[in-house]
């Protein structure tokens, strides 16, 4: 069924007309098609007003529905305060995970025949040689620096080894 258009006269005082024309102008949207589809989302919608629902008192008592909202936003809090000492303690591990890496690397130094390695094959032989360190082996993206590269620097401090950092290079 083809619609009939039929046209109706709105007036608008200057202020109104101005908003509405800075509006369309910010929007890219013609002024009567602003207007069209202001007029049709009132006549769709009977409840609204100034595009807010009206809704009647009925007595119902929402303290309870606000308590239960206060409850759900306690757990929440608490699951936050719990996952950031997770965190915590997973930075208290890094000690540990030091220590296991640096003596895998030394034992790797004294069991190896040859004088050279690159810093991703010693990864990966970590790796394979315990699977607990993984994360410590890359870097995360808070971090910045992996536990491994940590320790690297730290042995190549105390002459344990010469890393190249431009190649890659770990020479023993």
């Amino acid at each position: 069924m083809p619609n009939r258009w039929r046209g109706v006269l709105i007036r608008f005082g200057e202020r109104e007309l101005e908003t509405i024309d800075r509006f369309c102008h910010e929007n890219n949207v013609k002024r009567a098609d602003f207007i069209r589809n202001a007029a049709r989302r009132v006549m769709n919608n009977p409840d609204s007003v100034n595009g807010v629902v009206k809704s009647r008192d009925d007595g119902i008592d929402i303290l309870p529905l606000m308590d239960s909202i206060t409850m759900l936003t306690q757990k929440v809090e608490n699951i936050e305060k719990g996952l950031s000492s997770l965190l915590e303690g997973k930075k208290l591990a890094n000690p540990v995970a030091k220590d296991r890496i640096a003596e895998l690397i030394l034992k790797m130094k004294q069991k190896t025949k040859e004088n050279a390695t690159t810093v991703d094959r010693l990864r990966d032989q970590l790796k394979r040689i315990d699977s607990s360190i993984e994360p410590f082996l890359f870097a995360s993206s808070t971090d910045g620096i992996s536990v491994f590269d940590e320790v690297l620097i730290e042995l190549q401090q105390r002459r344990e080894l010469n890393r190249d950092l431009k190649s890659g290079i770990i020479k023993w």
